[in-house]
C-alpha cells in the first residue's frame, strides 16, 4: 500500500498505478484532490473542501469539515466522517453495494448502482427522493424526514427514528420502520412489511400482500389489495384490510376494523370496537365491549371472547356461524332462511336456530337451545338445559343433567342419556330414548288421546293424519293430555299423570306414584306401594288382587278420596277380588262392607279403621279374623265410609 501524506496546501495525490490502496492525510485545510484509482483505498480528507475518488476496489473514505466532493467509483465502498462534524458534501456512492453516513448538514448523496445504505446521523430532516438518488436503505435523521421510494423496482428498507417522518416504498416488497414519531408510512407495490411505534402514526400497505404492525398510539392502517395483516397495540385505532384477505388484530382500544372485500379474519380483542367483516367469508372475533360487529355479505362467522356474555342477533349482523364467551351469550339467528351453527361456551347460553337446517351445541352452563323450522341438529352438555327442535325433522342429543328436551313439530329423534330428564315429541312420529336416569314421557300437548305403554316402549295416539305410533324407550314416568289416556307403568318406580280427560292409570310393577288430574278416572297401583291420587271429578281407584296392597308398610295409600258417605263420589273397586276364598265358595264373590265394626271370622268381610286422622280398609278373605290386604285413606274418618263407596 501506498502512503501518501498531503500538505497544508491544495495537494493533488494519484498513484502512479492501479496500487493496492492509497491513504490520504491531509492536515491542513487546504482544497484537495485525492484518485485512489484501483485497489481497496483508505482515504482521509481532512479539512478544507477536498475532492475524492476511490476508484475501484472496495474504498474507505472519511470527509473532513469541509464541502467534499466524494466518488466512491466502482466497489463496495465505506464512506463516512473522520471528526465530529461534517460540511455540506456531495457523495456519489457509485456502482457497488457502499454504506454511507452523513454528519450534520448533507448537500446531495446519490448511491449509485447497487444496494447501497445511508444513514443519516445529525442531520435536521431531509426531503429525498431515494429511487432517484439510488439509495435502497436509509436510517432516518433525528428531525422529520420524507424518503420517496414510490418509483423503486429494487426492495428497499426505509427507516425513520424520533422525527414525525414520511416514507415511501417502492412497487416491490419493501420494509418500512416509523420507530418514533407520528409517522406516515405508504408501502405502495410488492409485499411490504411495516412497523409503527409509540406515536399516532398512519400505514397504509398499498398493493401486494403487507404485514402492519403499529404498536401504542391512535394509528390509522390501510392493507390495501392483497393478503394483508395488520396488528396494533393499545390506543383508538383504525384498520382497513381492502381487497383480499386480511387479517386484522385491535388488541385493546376502541377500534374500528373493516375488513374490506375478502375471506378476512378480524380480532377486536377487548375495548369498544365496532367491527365490520365486508364482502367476503370472514371471521370475526370481539368481546362483549364490543359497540357495533357486522359481518357483512358472505358466510361470516363470529367468535366471543371474554367473560362478560355477548348478545348477537345473527340476522341483523350478518353471521352464519357463532361461537360463545366464557359468558351467558345469546344468539338469535330467527329470520335467516339458510343453516346456521351455533355453540355456547362456559355460560348459561341461550342459542336460537333460524329457519334452515341448524345445528345448535349447549356448551357448559344451564342451556337453552330452539332450533325453529328446519331439520335441526341440538347438542346438550353435563348441565340442565331447556332444548326445543321447532318444526322439521330433529335429533336432539342431551347428555348428562336434568334436561327439558322437546321435539316440536315433525319426526324427531330424541335422546335425553343421562340424569332426570323431561322429554316431549311434539306433533309428529317421534323416536324418544330417555336414557339413564328417572326420565319423563310428556305428552301433555295432546288433545286426543294417547295409550302409553311404557312396558313395550310405545306410544299410539291419533293426530290428524291418522294414527301414530312413537317409540318411547327408558322412562320411569309418564304424562298424558287432555283426552282419555291410557297409562302403563313398567318395572320401574313410575310417576304418571293423566292430567285432563277420562284417563286409566296403571302402575303395574313397583312403588307408583298415579294422579289421574281432572276427569272421571280409573287408577290401577299394581304391585308395590303405590300413592293413588284421583284428582277432580269421580274417580275409581282398582285392586285386581290382595298382593297388590299388602298388610303392613307394603300398602297403597290413596291421597285425595273425595265423598266417603256421599251418595256419588270417588270410589274403591274390590271388585275383581274373589272375596272367599276356598272350594266351597267358587265363583268370585263380593265384599261385604261391615262398617268400623271388628271382623267376626266370616270370610269377604270389609271394614274400616281409625289410624289418626285417616283409614285403613281392609278386608278378610279366608275368614281367619285377621286383614288379608289393607289401603290406607288420607285425611278420611273411619266412621264416613258406607257400602257405596265401594265396588264390592
Amino acid at each position: 500500500m501506498a502512503i501518501v501524506t498531503g500538505t497544508a496546501g491544495n495537494d493533488t495525490i494519484q498513484p502512479s498505478g492501479n496500487s493496492a490502496g492509497v491513504v490520504g492525510g491531509l492536515p491542513g485545510a487546504g482544497a484537495d484532490s485525492i484518485n485512489g484509482l484501483g485497489g481497496n483505498d483508505y482515504i482521509n480528507g481532512s479539512d478544507g473542501n477536498n475532492t475524492m475518488l476511490g476508484g475501484d476496489g472496495n474504498d474507505t473514505i472519511y470527509a473532513g469539515i469541509g464541502n467534499d466532493s466524494i466518488d466512491g467509483g466502482v466497489g463496495n465502498d465505506y464512506i463516512t466522517y473522520s471528526g465530529s462534524s461534517g460540511g455540506s458534501d456531495t457523495i456519489l456512492g457509485g456502482a457497488g453495494n457502499d454504506t454511507i453516513y452523513t454528519f450534520d448538514s448533507v448537500g446531495s448523496v446519490n448511491g449509485g448502482t447497487g444496494q447501497d445504505i445511508v444513514y443519516l446521523s445529525g442531520v435536521a430532516g431531509v426531503n429525498w427522493n431515494v429511487a432517484a438518488l439510488g439509495i435502497e436503505t436509509v436510517y432516518a435523521s433525528d428531525g422529520s424526514d420524507t424518503l420517496n421510494g414510490a418509483t423503486h423496482t429494487v426492495a428497499i428498507y426505509l427507516k425513520g427514528y424520533d422525527g414525525d417522518d414520511s416514507l415511501v416504498g417502492g412497487t416491490v416488497g419493501d420494509r418500512l420502520d416509523g420507530d418514533g414519531g407520528n409517522n406516515t408510512m405508504i408501502g405502495n407495490g410488492g409485499d411490504d412489511t411495516i412497523y409503527g411505534g409509540n406515536g399516532d402514526e398512519s400505514a397504509s400497505g398499498g398493493g401486494g400482500n403487507d404485514n402492519i404492525y403499529l404498536y401504542d398510539g391512535n394509528n390509522t392502517l390501510d392493507g390495501g389489495d392483497g393478503n394483508d395483516r395488520l396488528d396494533v397495540g393499545f390506543g383508538d385505532n383504525r384498520l382497513t384490510g381492502g381487497a383480499g384477505n386480511d387479517y386484522l388484530d385491535g388488541s385493546y382500544g376502541s377500534d374500528t376494523l373493516d375488513g374490506g372485500i375478502g375471506d378476512d379474519t378480524i380480532d377486536g380483542s377487548y375495548g369498544h370496537d365496532s367491527i365490520v367483516g365486508g364482502a367476503g367469508n370472514d371471521r370475526i372475533y370481539a368481546s362483549a365491549e364490543a359497540v357495533f360487529i357486522s359481518g357483512g355479505a358472505g358466510n361470516d362467522s363470529f367468535y366471543g371472547e371474554g367473560y362478560s356474555g355477548i348478545s348477537l342477533n345473527l340476522l341483523t349482523a350478518g353471521f352464519e356461524y357463532a361461537e360463545g364467551t366464557y359468558g351467558a351469550d345469546n344468539f338469535n339467528a330467527a329470520g335467516l332462511t339458510g343453516a346456521v351453527t351455533l355453540y355456547g361456551s362456559y355460560g348459561a347460553d341461550t342459542l336460537i336456530g333460524g329457519a334452515g337446517n341448524d345445528y345448535l351445541n349447549a356448551g357448559a352452563g344451564n342451556n337453552s337451545l330452539n332450533g325453529n323450522a328446519g331439520n335441526d341438529t341440538l347438542y346438550g352438555d353435563n348441565s340442565r338445559d331447556t332444548i326445543i327442535g321447532g318444526a322439521g325433522n330433529d335429533y336432539i342429543y342431551a347428555y348428562d343433567g336434568n334436561d327439558s328436551l322437546s321435539g316440536g313439530d315433525g319426526n324427531d329423534t330424541i335422546y335425553g342419556l343421562g340424569d332426570n330428564d323431561t322429554i316431549s315429541g311434539g306433533k309428529g312420529y317421534d323416536s324418544m330414548d330417555g336414557g339413564a336416569g328417572r326420565d319423563t314421557i310428556d305428552y301433555s300437548y295432546l288433545t286426543a288421546k294417547v295409550t302409553i305403554d311404557l312396558v313395550a316402549g310405545t306410544a299410539t295416539f291419533v293426530p290428524a293424519a291418522g294414527e301414530a305410533t312413537e317409540t318411547i324407550r327408558n322412562f320411569e314416568n309418564a304424562i298424558g293430555g287432555a283426552g282419555g289416556d291410557s297409562i302403563l307403568g313398567n318395572d320401574y318406580a313410575n310417576s304418571l299423570v293423566g292430567n285432563a280427560g277420562t284417563d286409566t292409570l296403571d302402575g303395574g310393577n313397583a312403588a307408583d306414584t298415579l294422579d289421574g288430574g281432572a276427569g272421571v278416572d280409573l287408577l290401577i297401583g299394581g304391585n308395590g306401594a303405590d300413592r293413588l291420587i284421583g284428582g277432580a271429578d269421580n274417580d275409581i281407584f282398582r285392586f285386581i288382587a290382595t298382593t297388590q296392597s299388602p298388610v303392613g308398610v307394603g300398602h297403597d295409600t290413596i291421597a285425595d278420596f273425595q265423598g266417603a258417605g256421599a251418595p256419588v263420589l270417588d270410589r274403591i273397586d274390590l271388585s275383581f277380588i274373589d272375596a272367599r276364598l276356598g272350594a266351597a265358595f267358587p265363583g268370585n264373590d263380593a265384599f261385604t262392607f261391615i262398617g268400623t265394626g271388628a271382623f267376626t271370622g266370616v270370610s269377604g268381610q270389609l271394614h274400616a279403621v281409625a289410624s289418626g286422622a285417616n283409614s285403613l280398609i281392609q278386608g278378610d278373605t279366608n275368614g281367619d279374623g285377621v286383614a288379608d290386604f289393607e289401603v290406607l285413606v288420607l285425611n278420611v274418618s273411619a266412621a264416613t265410609w258406607v257400602a257405596t263407596d265401594f265396588i264390592l
